[in-house]
């Protein structure tokens, strides 16, 4: 089964809403630095936004990272 991809634009909207505050592109990504880092000292492999991007034009997170992004940040985001 092909898990959904979901663009970064679409987590920082659903972060904004829980959060009910302008969060933006640069909060989520400051908030998925220390998630990166966090996997580094767990032996996880870190997520190549970069190559994504470059491949498919948008940097995003599957179904499952998402989960595991929203355990970290204490929020579910994996529904608008």
């Amino acid at each position: 089964m092909k898990e959904e991809k979901i663009v970064l634009e679409t987590v920082a909207a659903r972060l904004e809403r829980v959060l009910q505050c302008d969060v933006g592109m640069e909060g989520l990504k400051t908030l998925l630095y220390g998630w990166q880092v966090k996997r580094l000292k767990q032996r996880l492999p870190i997520i190549p936004f970069g190559a994504r991007r470059r491949d498919t034009g948008s940097a995003f997170l599957f179904t499952g990272e998402l989960l595991d992004f929203s355990e970290y940040a204490g929020y579910d985001l994996t529904h608008d």
